[in-house]
C-alpha cells in the first residue's frame, strides 16, 4: 500500500461535507491506523458516535471477510479460495509501526461524524446494542 501498487482510487469528498477521505482497507487492531487502512476505535465507549463508527466498520469487515471465505464441495472438503495464492497478498509483511498519523486520525474522525449524521446514517445502525 505504501508504494501504491494496489490501484486504490484517489481520495474523494465525503458526501455533504468538504472533507476529503481516502478509499481504504478495513482492518482490526492487529494493524496500524493509516489513511488507507481504517480500524475500530481502540476502546469501548458510551459515546454513541464512537459506537456507531465501530459498528459500521465491523459490519463492513464482515462483508469483506465473507467474500474471501473458502468453500466446501458436496463431500464437505474445503476448496481453497483463489485469494490464497494471489501474489500481491502472499508477500505482505507485518509492520511494526503503531503510531498513527494525525491525517489518519482526522480521517477516522470525519468518518465517525459522517456515519452519525443524518446524511451518512443507515436505519439499522440505530438498532445496535
Amino acid at each position: 500500500m505504501e508504494n501504491r501498487l494496489l490501484s486504490i482510487p484517489n481520495e474523494e469528498v465525503i458526501p455533504g461535507t468538504s472533507k476529503l477521505c481516502n478509499y481504504h482497507i478495513i482492518g482490526d487492531d492487529a494493524f496500524p491506523l493509516q489513511k488507507d487502512l481504517m480500524k475500530p476505535l481502540p476502546y469501548k465507549s458510551d459515546d454513541r458516535a464512537k459506537r456507531i463508527y465501530n459498528y459500521r466498520l465491523s459490519r463492513a469487515r464482515r462483508v469483506v471477510e465473507n467474500a474471501f471465505v473458502d468453500n466446501e464441495d458436496f463431500n464437505h472438503q474445503v476448496i481453497l479460495g483463489a485469494w490464497r495464492t494471489d501474489q500481491q497478498l502472499t508477500g505482505l509483511q507485518p509492520t511494526r509501526n503503531r503510531n498513527s498519523a494525525c491525517s489518519a486520525k482526522s480521517q477516522r474522525d470525519a468518518l465517525k461524524e459522517y456515519f452519525s449524521s443524518a446524511l451518512g446514517a443507515v436505519p439499522w445502525q440505530n438498532e445496535m446494542k
